[in-house]
Parts: structure tokens; C-alpha cells; sequence
């Protein structure tokens, strides 16, 4: 007997229907992290910038993924700051200084800034940009003790949280001079066990407001689909679409069923230990809304092999 397995991800697209879906993509990528609350507490880059220069809502951000017309990087972090470029100088009418500058000392790199602008009233702005995902693991064996690790275990709330404020903000080019604000521009989600969903519990330096998610490990997947969650689709977000929680099927994924769902993750993790990212959608009077984003792990995490 032939097992048929469903696949996560989507048949080719013809490449004169690429620039419009990366730009459907790009879009609905660019208002959610303009949407979505901040990952730290305490004073945000977009927030500060867009309390100043105009209410985030108020410039149409249409036009500024119209550029988006070939796959951008697997990295999600690459993809975030390509997002952010266009709002900060064409949303916000900033003055781009820097971009990616490499600090040296002595020689040697020790670090790089992400954005160095100035606005209209001259004042100069230094901005680290940040996206990140998180999972609530009170088992952690983490070097630093964190609660809050990555699907990488290696990475971690607190060790981000310390590296970007007591060291990336803190780089200094000569030739830019000092900066009067240095800021975050942090977003992300914290996911939180299918058992304990409603654990209040967060980093000390998390925004209260963050966004949350679910997590659960590749064989509780079968428990869940059998509780009554009313989930009835499920996208499976590949790299770099990890943020919005919208994928075009046509593009970079394919909806599934639940019960397709399940086989395809069964596929996935007999011969990976990759994490996943998923949209759980449910239906309204609006169509479909994301009511969950999911991250699914090995079995054997944290404590596998992650290059399998």
C-alpha cells in the first residue's frame, strides 16, 4: 500500500504572478509589525517615531512594498529590516545615514548598526531592529536560566534582550557623531505550552501587551486536533514568512485541512527536527482569521540535533 503524504509546501507559480504576490506578501508583513505590540517594554523605535511624525495608520503603506518584486532572504530578520527600510524613509520622510555600518575597533568587527536617520527637525536617530520567537520552557537548562528560549535552544529572551541594549545601541561611529534617541525596534511573539495557555507568566524585560502564541511538540499535534479548538484551517508559514501570519497560498504555502495537516507533519519530522510555524485559522462573518500562530517542535527538543 502507497502512503500518499501531503506536502507544507506550495506547487511552482508562474513567475509573471511573483511580483503582485510578493507585494501581497510584503504588505500584509509591513502592517503587522506596524499593528502588533512591542516585544520589550519600555520606549519603541516605531512607537517614538510615529508619536512624532505621524500616526502609523494615517500613510498608506501600499506603495511602500511596491519594490518587492523577488524573493527576499530566508532570514527573517534580513526580511524584517527589508520591511522596515521603505517606512522609515518614504512612511516616515527620514534621512537614511546608515545601513548595515560595521563598527570596527582595533581591526576587528565588533558590531554593526542597522539604522542611523535623521529627521526633519535634524534630530538623529539610531534604531536596532529585532525579530524574534520565543516559547515559555520552565525546564530550561539555558546557560542563563531563561524560561523563554527560541526554537533554536541556544537563544534566548535574556541573552537577546542584554546583547541588543548593553551592546548594539551602545556602538558608536565617529563619523555619525551621538545619537539624541537610540532605540528598539523589537517585535516577536511569545508562545506558550498547549497545557498552559494561559500562563501569565513573562521576561521581566517583555512588554506586557505582547503578542502570544501556542506551542506544542510534534506529538501532541494528534491530542490537539481533538480537542474542540475550532481550528478548521491551518498554513504552514515557511522562512522568511513568519511574521504576519498571512502567506499567499499561492505562493509560498498550501492550506490544509487538519487531518492533511497531520500528515504532513508527520512527513516532516521523520527525517527533520526543524520547528515550524503555522496559522490556525477558524471561521467568522469576516472568512477566515487567524485565531492561533502555532509553533511545532521536535519531539526530542530541546535537546536535538537541529541540523537533521
Amino acid at each position: 500500500m502507497t502512503l500518499i503524504t501531503t506536502s507544507l509546501s506550495a506547487p511552482p507559480v508562474e513567475h509573471q504572478t511573483l511580483p503582485s504576490l510578493w507585494q501581497y506578501q510584503a504588505h500584509a508583513d509591513l502592517k503587522w509589525i506596524l499593528d502588533s505590540a512591542p516585544l520589550f517594554e519600555g520606549p519603541d523605535g516605531l512607537g517614538e517615531l510615529a508619536s512624532i511624525h505621524g500616526k502609523v495608520k494615517s500613510v498608506p503603506i501600499t506603495s511602500l512594498t511596491s519594490h518587492f518584486k523577488t524573493p527576499p532572504s530566508r532570514r527573517v530578520g534580513l526580511y524584517f529590516e527589508s520591511l522596515l527600510s521603505p517606512w522609515l524613509i518614504q512612511g516616515l520622510h527620514l534621512e537614511l545615514e546608515a545601513h548595515h555600518l560595521q563598527v570596527f575597533e582595533n581591526g576587528r568587527t565588533v558590531g554593526e548598526i542597522d539604522f542611523s536617520v535623521r529627521d526633519p527637525q535634524g534630530i538623529r536617530w539610531r534604531l536596532e531592529s529585532t525579530i524574534k520567537f520565543y516559547l515559555h520552557y520552565p525546564n530550561s537548562n539555558s546557560a542563563d536560566g531563561s524560561s523563554f528560549i527560541g526554537p533554536d535552544p541556544r537563544d534566548s529572551f535574556e541573552r537577546k534582550y542584554a546583547h541588543l541594549t548593553e551592546r548594539q545601541l551602545r556602538l558608536r561611529v565617529p563619523e555619525l557623531g551621538h545619537p539624541d534617541h537610540a532605540l528598539p525596534i523589537a517585535r516577536g511573539i511569545l508562545f506558550y505550552h498547549l497545557a498552559d495557555l494561559h500562563n501569565s507568566q513573562r521576561p521581566a524585560k517583555a512588554n506586557p501587551k505582547h503578542v502570544r502564541g501556542l506551542w506544542m511538540k510534534a506529538s501532541e499535534w494528534a491530542d490537539f486536533c481533538g480537542l474542540s479548538s475550532g481550528v478548521e484551517r491551518v498554513i504552514n508559514l515557511p522562512k522568511p514568512f513568519w511574521i504576519s501570519g498571512i502567506s499567499n497560498p499561492g505562493l509560498t504555502s498550501r492550506e490544509l485541512t487538519l487531518t492533511e495537516a497531520t500528515n504532513a507533519l508527520k512527513a516532516h519530522f521523520s527525517c527533520s527536527r526543524t520547528a515550524l510555524m503555522l496559522s490556525l485559522h477558524h471561521s467568522t462573518d469576516k472568512g477566515y482569521c487567524e485565531k492561533w500562530r502555532c509553533i511545532i517542535v521536535a519531539d526530542t527538543w530541546p535537546n536535538c540535533d537541529l541540523q537533521s
